[in-house]
């Protein structure tokens, strides 16, 4: 899923293979970009509302018709640092919006609780920068049939390029092994997609490793336009946050056969998660 809870950067390449399904076809190699902005805002769970705003710039790569790869460079925006984000998920930075001093990793050390060590960060200035670049691959072991459903297995890297210093990342890797499953049933797609997620050691921070999910029933209105409803959900990806889980609603629009608009509205649905978020992107395949 790249997709994505606070900072979800497109929408799934689930959707996005609907409208590549004919480009894939004619031929063994095709490769798509995108650009997109994205908003969110919540207090995460911690009293203080944080605003981002998510401009990220998407390569899909698809050397045969079973195998892809995306690549998502993001640039960022917060309204304070109280939050951050890793493998697409926004959190809080701890249980009173500073920044932990110790060994805290993986749930323990000093940064897994309140009572860690904190230290002023001037945690209410915006800041703004490069996020996390991350590459994404999946590869199709199953191809759809009459009964079988569209099986996919994934492997997600985030590389640490955002700036911990400011509160953009956690400056630590990220790595996710997960499966993609989907089928159609007439003008009805239902899918559902997760992954484990393991994260680096901090000093900073008491990371832990986390699942990420997302699960969705679309319907196709016309050849053109395709209309989705969805949940997409973590568990804590930090000691001291909680679940996350937001409902969103899609839309995705083929303007002709290499490009295609996609846009969406969510809702979250616990404290951990945005209050609301909203976004919209363009893509065209070559």
């Amino acid at each position: 899923m790249r997709k994505v809870l606070g900072q979800s950067v497109t929408l799934s390449l689930i959707v996005g293979s609907f409208f590549l399904g004919s480009v894939a076809d004619a031929g063994n190699f095709s490769v798509s970009t995108g650009l997109g902005v994205e908003f969110a805002t919540g207090d995460y769970g911690i009293g203080i509302t944080t605003d981002s705003v998510v401009i990220p710039l998407t390569i899909d790569v698809y050397p045969t018709k079973r195998l892809e790869f995306e690549l998502v460079i993001p640039y960022l925006y917060q309204s304070n640092s109280f939050t951050t984000s890793a493998g697409g998920v926004r959190f809080r930075r701890n249980g009173s919006g500073g920044v932990f001093i110790g060994n805290g990793a993986n749930g323990s050390g000093a940064g897994g609780s309140s009572s860690g060590t904190i230290v002023d960060s001037d945690a209410n200035r915006s800041q703004s920068g490069l996020g996390n670049i991350s590459l994404k691959s999946g590869y199709i072991i199953l191809e759809e049939g009459t009964v079988a459903p569209q099986v996919k297995p994934i492997l997600y890297v985030e590389f640490p390029t955002a700036d911990r210093d400011k509160g953009l990342g956690t400056g630590e890797f990220v790595t996710g092994l997960g499966v993609a499953v989907d089928k159609w049933f007439g003008n009805w797609q239902a899918y559902l997609e997760g992954s484990y997620n393991f994260q680096g050691s901090s000093d900073l921070y008491a990371l832990k490793d986390f699942f990420c999910y997302e699960a969705g029933l679309g319907y196709q209105i016309t050849d053109r336009f395709l209309s989705n409803l969805a949940l997409l959900g973590a568990t804590k990806p930090v000691e001291g946050a909680s679940d996350l889980l937001e409902a969103r609603v899609k839309l995705a629009y083929r303007l002709s056969a290499k490009s295609r608009i996609e846009g969406y509205l969510a809702a979250g649905l616990t404290d951990g998660s945005p209050d609301f978020g909203t976004g919209v992107a363009a893509f065209y395949t070559f």
